[in-house]
């Protein structure tokens, strides 16, 4: 087998498993689960007042801990958007976030790059 099937084959190998895993995050059932959460808390809000905010926070609560939350990048990225300041904790957190997915990105592209400098060279 020589050099450019290798790595074709590699390259392939790379985007099947990618592709994979992005058809198991379901993301529009992650969707609906979001959208579903966002109209219970906006009704809830609307139901509050001065005799029920007690109970309401409780609802709140339980409302949250029922749905998934954003991954922390969003988090982070809304903190550093917003010019907010960071823990160190939370600057670690969003580099390692951050380096992550420019990872993913370059695996994904990374069987077009090695193809075109393959080109370039040959």
């Amino acid at each position: 087998v020589d050099v450019l099937t290798a790595i074709n084959i590699f390259g392939t190998i790379v985007v099947l498993v990618f592709s994979v895993y992005n058809l198991n995050n379901k993301y529009d059932e992650r969707a609906l689960r979001m959208r579903k959460c966002y109209i219970k808390l906006s009704s809830l809000e609307n139901s509050i007042n001065k005799d029920n905010y007690a109970r309401k926070c409780e609802d709140y609560q339980k409302i949250l801990n029922n749905f998934e939350n954003h991954h922390m990048l969003d988090y982070l990225e809304v903190l550093y958007n917003e010019n907010i300041k960071f823990s160190l904790r939370e600057l670690c957190l969003y580099g390692y976030f951050k380096v992550i997915e420019m990872i993913k990105y370059f695996m994904l592209l990374m069987p077009f790059i090695v193809t075109i400098i393959i080109v370039i060279i040959l």
